[in-house]
């Protein structure tokens, strides 16, 4: 008996000692959890609920030569709501006036939606439930002046999350050279070339995880983000505007697949218009930027270039006379032929361009160059048609040239290429030849961006490089006498009734495979022909409403590009090289709006007076308390409208472009109601 004694005392001093063992080693772990491996613990548990995010950086603004915005990035916030951190007495006795506010401000959920939100957000502890997935600023600023809040994230459980959203102000004007850009698909044009400069440098910020995502710790970022560059380009809104409906018209009106059409400025190379259109859904929208993107072969506006060649090297003069042997020859079995064949036979060599004979101008290529085919290339090559131009915009196509080395080479190439097949070049690569043309012999890079700049300062310049001469400027002279006679006596007849001169040559050429008997129509010139300031070229492609001829298709894109164009310059009292300071009494901040627009300083002024505003510069006299009609002469209809309205005018309006005629005239007393009539006219 004492024995089973012994042994069940030794069992429970056994299992007792054990318990209290183990007892201690817990209390031991625990003790050195606590102290020991306090921290990498809990850097552990942050590790996996805790996480750095990036916070992108405002991407700069894209603008215009003028200033005008082309692209931007709209601030936009994500709002979340975290019910444990209000406090429950503020919810109830604010309840309804948060409901009621919130779907007022926000707009989109009702009254009792929201009331429903909130009870529901509380009843769950709720951390991170959305209230709105984009709200703009002004929503965000009108709540928080709501009592709690007003007093911030801490208080209030408000989570705001900024975002952006790239705009184009302008939407489809040179929407392709604008372009886009995306992290995970790449992009295209401006935003993609310029993609390092205008995203600037992100930020970071701490986040939680919760169910359902993450949400940040503080309402301040870890490291605050970088905002890019501002880019300018050399764009002009009014050209683009104007080149992209004409453009648009024109393959309208003949049902082409495309089209392109570029204004370049004569001295400087810089791309004032570039516009790209392809159809679509039996609409026309910008797609692809084919002038940069595509080569073609250009036809007979490539005979510009054989032009040179022959007479920079001195084997033909303007008035030399070729053979056509009426409009048909032959080149070791290969037949040539001229658009209209059996009209001519001798002519001399200004009138084979004038004409746009094929025939003549392979007679004459071949004539010179058949045994030194190198020699003629080498003057494609010193007219920076064999390099790419180097526009700064990727996807430049590379030019295309065979010479006698390549395996394509044949006896009918030289012949061929003279008239501008068996090669290819981009829109924009042709335009820059011919814009040295007028440039006097000298060519100059065509560019597109101006600078970059952050708040307003200048951080980077992209100035005109030193112009490269391709011919002499006798050559270049004679050239510009012979595309003026296209214009007034051969196939680019279509200008002839301008009020200015232009210069230019008409192209019609064969789309391989040729026997589909697909066309692109161009037309590249330049204007006022005298004193060149423009130049420009029309590509159209695949027309196919029975016209195809240059002459006929591009040619009235370019017409209208450049009557627009050169009308600009005609009559603007705003621009800033010719300012014109109207006489007007008007209220200050409407001679604010005024003064900024001329470009004039304005000195301090009280809102709501009557001041003087003329003269050859801006002058305040605030003596005129009465309200007597201004002087609306050459302001235009809108400025007109806007300042008669705040002196209580009605405005009855006839006509269009600036004020000509006003009644009551000028200096009346203004009685409130009245009707002030205006006549406009365009100058």
């Amino acid at each position: 008996m004492s024995n089973i004694r012994k042994d069940i005392l030794w069992r429970m001093l056994l299992v007792l000692g054990g318990s209290i063992a183990f007892g201690g080693l817990l209390i031991f772990s625990v003790g050195d959890l606590q102290f020991s491996e306090k921290d990498y613990w809990l850097n552990k548990a942050d590790s996996l609920t805790l996480k750095y995010m990036e916070i992108d950086a405002r991407r700069g603004n894209v603008y215009a030569s003028n200033g005008e915005l082309l692209a931007s990035s709209i601030p936009f916030y994500k709002l979340h709501f975290d019910a444990t951190v209000m406090n429950r007495d503020s919810f109830i006795n604010y309840q309804n006036l948060f409901s009621t506010s919130f779907s007022k401000i926000l707009g989109n959920r009702s009254t009792l939606a929201y009331k429903n939100f909130f009870k529901n957000a509380f009843r769950t502890r709720a951390r991170y439930d959305l209230l709105m997935r984009k709200a703009s600023y002004l929503q965000v600023k009108e709540i928080k002046k709501l009592p709690v809040f007003k007093q911030g994230t801490y208080k209030s459980g408000l989570i705001i999350e900024e975002f952006t959203t790239r705009e184009k102000p302008f939407g489809m004007l040179a929407s392709r050279t604008i372009g886009f850009y995306r992290s995970q698909v790449g992009g295209a044009g401006i935003e993609r070339t310029f993609n390092t400069e205008l995203k600037g440098l992100n930020g970071k910020k701490l986040y939680q995880k919760i169910a359902g995502g993450y949400r940040p710790i503080n309402a301040e970022n870890v490291v605050d983000p970088q905002e890019g560059y501002d880019l300018y380009t050399h764009l002009d809104i009014q050209m683009q505007d104007i080149v992209e409906n004409a453009l648009y018209k024109g393959l309208e009106k003949h049902q082409a697949h495309h089209g392109t059409a570029i204004v370049l400025d004569v001295k400087t190379g810089h791309i004032k218009a570039i516009a790209n259109l392809t159809k679509a859904n039996d609409a026309y929208a910008e797609r692809f930027n084919y002038a940069i993107g595509e080569g073609y072969e250009p036809g007979s506006t490539f005979k510009i270039m054989s032009m040179m060649a022959l007479i920079e090297d001195g084997y033909v003069d303007l008035d030399d006379s070729i053979d056509t042997e009426l409009g048909e020859t032959n080149f070791y079995g290969r037949k040539m032929l001229d658009s209209e064949k059996g009209e001519h036979s001798l002519m001399s060599f200004k009138e084979v361009i004038e004409k746009s004979s094929n025939v003549g101008t392979s007679k004459l290529i071949n004539r010179y160059y058949k045994k030194q085919p190198r020699k003629f290339l080498t003057h494609i090559k010193n007219a920076q048609l064999m390099n790419k131009t180097g526009v700064q915009i990727k996807g430049e196509a590379s030019p295309t040239f065979y010479s006698p080395d390549n395996t394509t080479w044949s006896l009918t190439t030289l012949p061929w290429m003279s008239i501008g097949y068996e090669l290819k070049l981009t829109s924009l690569q042709l335009l820059a030849f011919v814009n040295a043309i007028a440039n006097k012999g000298n060519w100059v890079k065509p560019t597109l961006i101006s600078h970059l700049s952050s708040f307003g300062k200048i951080v980077k310049k992209y100035p005109v490089q030193k112009p490269q001469r391709i011919c002499s400027k006798a050559t270049a002279e004679k050239i510009n006498q012979v595309l003026k006679g296209v214009v007034e006596n051969g196939t680019g007849r279509g200008l002839n009734d301008l009020s200015f001169s232009c210069a230019g040559k008409t192209g019609t050429a064969l789309i391989a495979p040729y026997s589909q008997k697909k066309y692109n129509a161009s037309f590249v010139g330049y204007f006022p022909a005298d004193e060149p300031r423009y130049s420009c070229i029309v590509v159209v492609n695949k027309p196919s409403m029975g016209q195809f001829y240059g002459a006929s298709v591009a040619l009235p894109i370019f017409k209208e590009i450049a009557q627009k164009t050169n009308s600009l310059h005609l009559y603007n009292p705003w621009s800033k090289d010719t300012t014109y300071v109207p006489h007007l009494y008007a209220f200050s901040e409407d001679l604010k709006k005024i003064a900024d627009e001329l470009d004039l300083s304005m000195g301090k002024t009280m809102h709501g007076k009557i001041y003087r505003f003329g003269a050859e510069k801006l002058s305040i006299d605030s003596s005129f308390e009465k309200l007597l009609v201004p002087n609306f002469y050459n302001l235009g209809l809108a400025t007109s409208s806007h300042i008669a309205h705040k002196l209580g005018l009605k405005v009855q309006a006839t006509g269009r472009g600036k004020v000509v005629d006003q009644l009551p005239h000028v200096g009346s007393e203004i009685n409130s109601g009245s009707t002030l009539k205006l006549v406009l006219k365009r100058r």
